[in-house]
């Protein structure tokens, strides 16, 4: 089998252990011949062990899609309670100005309890925009955690196929060039993975700001 970016036919397609050359998944080196029985105990330890944490973190990147979806449920449904509160500003604005038109013209109406209204409603307006703030910061960032999660799940993965690879091992300089291979893929998924914890630190950050926001819009 060949490697991808590498031409098929080198010497190196004599490690038959190499199967996602040219093909899908997210790795793009894998060990296709691995098998347990053919390796020393610790070995094989070594690598059910690597297993364990693939699927362990396979758990949590589901989990994190499934915070995502409902994050974005979530913010929809604040953009709609903005809709709501929009509108009853306006209806408290109308019944204000009626209740000043019916003053003017000699009626008796409470006016204060009808601006009081209009004080009401623009501050649930403002509530509830600065709560569908926070929701879409919170979509934002578990959006984000959803990315951090497959780019783990990504590096766990790359470091169960360079474990199956040390353990069904191989001398020689072609042995070498594999072991760098995978060596290299392990590396550039855990910057990748360093890359996406980043990114979402600074989202939770803004969702504790878009927190403070709300608890002030609450407070006024």
């Amino acid at each position: 089998m060949a490697i991808r970016n590498l031409k098929c036919g080198l010497a190196l397609v004599a490690f038959s252990f190499l199967a996602a050359a040219c093909g899908g998944g997210p790795l793009s080196h894998t060990v296709a011949d691995y098998s347990p029985g053919a390796v020393s105990a610790e070995q094989r330890e070594t690598v059910d062990s690597k297993q364990l944490v693939v699927e362990q973190a396979a758990q949590k990147r589901d989990k994190a899609k499934t915070a995502a979806e409902q994050a974005e449920d979530r913010a929809e449904q604040a953009d709609s309670k903005v809709d709501e509160a929009e509108h009853a500003v306006s209806v408290a604005e109308a019944e204000l100005e009626l209740a000043e038109a019916k003053a003017d013209a000699g009626q008796k109406v409470d006016v204060a309890k009808a601006k009081a209204g209009v004080s009401t409603a623009e501050k649930a307006q403002k509530v509830a925009e600065a709560d569908l703030s926070l929701a879409e910061k919170q979509r934002d960032a578990t959006a984000r955690a959803a990315v951090e999660s497959e780019k783990a799940w990504i590096v766990a993965l790359a470091d169960l196929e360079l474990a199956k690879l040390k353990a069904k091992g191989g001398k020689g300089p072609e042995f070498d060039e594999q072991e760098a291979i995978f060596e290299k893929q392990l590396a550039e998924a855990k910057a990748e993975h360093a890359e996406a914890k980043q990114e979402l630190a600074e989202a939770e950050q803004e969702v504790e700001a878009a927190q403070a926001e709300l608890n002030e819009a609450k407070g006024a």
